[in-house]
Formats: structure tokens, C-alpha cells, sequence
């Protein structure tokens, strides 16, 4: 999945669509090794419980995705990024709005899951002169 020859600001900017796609799809017991391949210890154990209780048959599907780095920090193997995602998944045919940011650190090689964050969206209102 990663480009050994890519500094970990384009390792991430390069993937950070297809990671969050892959992640939804391996969301079942099936894709457990995977989630614990790309999270760290502490995020796998608060979502392992969550992963198996998914449906194995679950059709999800990434309908649209927009995703921004939204903050990169650290030198060399000690590196935190922060991706802002907007997207729209199908999850047996029920679509659902997500907006989230996620928290990944560079360890060794690679991006490890390591927080997620809802976005919350604020709405403007204006006040109508009776």
C-alpha cells in the first residue's frame, strides 16, 4: 500500500482517500487482522468489540469522498497527521454523511489509525424582523 520511496507527508496525501475507503470495507470480523494492521494498540482494542459485532454481509460502499490534511506535525518517524474526511457511505443501501477527522502517527513505515474525531456542523441561522 505504501511507496517506500515517499516521504511520509506524500505517504499519507497519496493514501489517505483509499485508507479511509479500505477501512470502511474491512468494518466486519472478516477485516479484523486489518483493522489491527493499520490502528494503533489502543484504537484496536476500543474497536475490535465493535468489528465483530458488524455484519459480515454488510454491502458498504464509499459514495463520495472529500479528504484534506488538515495538520501534519513532527520530524522524521515521529510524525501526526490529521485528515478531514467528508464523505457519503452506503451501508446496505442506507446512506450516511460522515464528517470526521482522523488522527494517524507514522510508525516504522507506515500510517497507523490512531483517533477519530466527529466534525460537528454548525448552522447558521438568521433571525427573521417580525
Amino acid at each position: 500500500m505504501f511507496n517506500l520511496f515517499s516521504s511520509p507527508a506524500e505517504l499519507l496525501d497519496q493514501n489517505k482517500a483509499k485508507f479511509f475507503t479500505e477501512f470502511q470495507k474491512m468494518n466486519r470480523p472478516s477485516g479484523l487482522e486489518y483493522v489491527r494492521e493499520h490502528t494503533v494498540d489502543y484504537l484496536f482494542d476500543a474497536l475490535k468489540d465493535m468489528v465483530l459485532e458488524s455484519n459480515e454481509d454488510s454491502k458498504i460502499f464509499v459514495k463520495s469522498i472529500e479528504s484534506e490534511i488538515v495538520d501534519l506535525e513532527g520530524a522524521g518517524k515521529g510524525k501526526i497527521g490529521s485528515v478531514h474526511y467528508q464523505a457519503v457511505i452506503s451501508v446496505d443501501g442506507v446512506e450516511e454523511a460522515i464528517n470526521e477527522v482522523w488522527h494517524f502517527v507514522y510508525s516504522g513505515f507506515s500510517w497507523k489509525l490512531a483517533g477519530i474525531e466527529q466534525v460537528d456542523v454548525e448552522v447558521e441561522v438568521e433571525e427573521i424582523a417580525a
